[in-house]
């Protein structure tokens, strides 16, 4: 019996959406707007069927293109549109480009090989028949963003006759190599432990300009930055200096031993959710988790057996279910900030830990490399 989709669809006008955005943009408890609430879940779900229409097809492009990839779609959290309305005044939320969107992360071990498959996908995407056209294509590998950022931003705008409510929603998908996922990891993951926005650029201006120095470095090492041996010299000393600043190497590798519980428990958490599990919802106690690791004087870390993570899945079909529980455990999150919050999809519970890998602490790569670069 074939299980028909459950779609949602946007209730409000869009002048109602943009009143939304003031609304919440100006109160000191955004959480304890329900009204307003109650349109901005709306809305965001809603755009859900664009997202899965255009990434079918965008799918399709990818896997002719390479094997080695992670696909994955996320839900904006609501945390992350608070701050971006209150950075961006004039920023209509009817208009907000990336309330939906899905990740391509190319993955082979040759930095050259991904490049060019980002190449080959962004000519795809450009020159499909898709109705739903991209209407603004952003390159952050040749002009990255200040903070170091780099991968490559389409926005795709939805064009449908059978769904003509949801016409003109907006899509984000983001294109990065496997080096531009491990630093983009990694920034989101201290950020997440140092309870700063550094994603956003906020935050600690050591660790700002540390991120900085690691992607220049990281785009040399995958050929997008020329330089010289002068230049990655003095890249690689001051580097070194930023980092003993802000002690680096010990704050990532306290990030890498929270690694080890989330391990136990994702390994736990993939024997019970085999196959597809549809929408993932993903709760991730940080204070729960800090307090189950303890090190031993000869260096070993020995975790207690729990479940700082948590991920429950729901059907296709449940979307509404699905919208509901995230928006409570949003609120939640609002008010403990040790809690952080995802609803995600992906093809298995692997390829969520490969596409978000800053709810897992995993940010081993990206510390081989700052390892490497200062003892060079």
């Amino acid at each position: 019996m074939r299980v028909v989709r459950e779609w949602v669809y946007p209730e409000y006008s869009r002048s109602q959406v943009q009143r939304t955005g003031e609304i919440l943009r100006t109160s000191d408890e955004p959480f304890n707007q329900i009204e307003a609430m109650k349109v901005l879940n709306n809305w965001k779900a809603a755009h859900e069927l664009p997202m899965a229409t255009i990434l079918k097809t965008v799918k399709k492009y990818s896997n002719g293109i390479s094997k080695k990839i992670t696909i994955v779609q996320r839900r904006k959290r609501t945390e992350s549109i608070l701050l971006k309305l209150n950075q961006q005044p004039k920023l209509d939320l009817a208009r907000m480009q990336d309330l939906v969107g899905f990740r391509i992360v190319f993955r082979n071990d040759d930095p050259k090989k991904n490049l060019a498959h980002i190449d080959e996908l962004v000519e795809k995407i450009s020159t499909s028949r898709m109705r739903s056209k991209v209407s603004r294509l952003t390159n952050y590998i040749e002009k990255p963003r200040d903070s170091g950022y780099r991968s490559v931003h389409a926005i795709f705008k939805y064009n449908s006759i059978s769904y003509p409510k949801h016409n003109n929603m907006q899509v984000e998908l983001q294109i990065r190599t496997k080096i531009q996922h491990s630093w983009a990891t990694a920034v989101e993951t201290v950020g997440m432990f140092e309870r700063s926005h550094l994603k956003q650029g906020l935050g600690d201006k050591n660790w700002l300009e540390f991120f900085r120095i690691m992607s220049l470095l990281m785009s040399i090492e995958e050929g997008t930055h020329e330089s010289n041996t002068e230049e990655k010299n003095d890249l690689k000393e001051r580097l070194r200096n930023i980092s003993k600043t802000i002690n680096a190497r010990e704050n990532l590798r306290v990030i890498m031993l929270q690694n080890v519980v989330l391990e136990r428990s994702y390994n736990d958490i993939r024997k019970k959710m085999r196959g597809d599990p549809g929408y993932m919802l993903v709760r991730l106690d940080r204070g729960a988790l800090i307090t189950k690791l303890t090190e031993t004087n000869d260096g070993k870390v020995k975790a207690k057996r729990s479940q700082p993570i948590e991920i429950t899945g729901f059907p296709k079909n449940a979307e509404l279910e699905a919208t509901d529980e995230y928006s409570r455990m949003e609120k939640e999150a609002h008010e403990n900030k040790d809690v952080f919050v995802l609803l995600a999809k992906a093809q298995d519970v692997k390829s969520l830990k490969n596409g978000f890998p800053n709810y897992f602490a995993d940010i081993s790569d990206f510390i081989k490399l700052h390892n490497n670069y200062c003892e060079s």
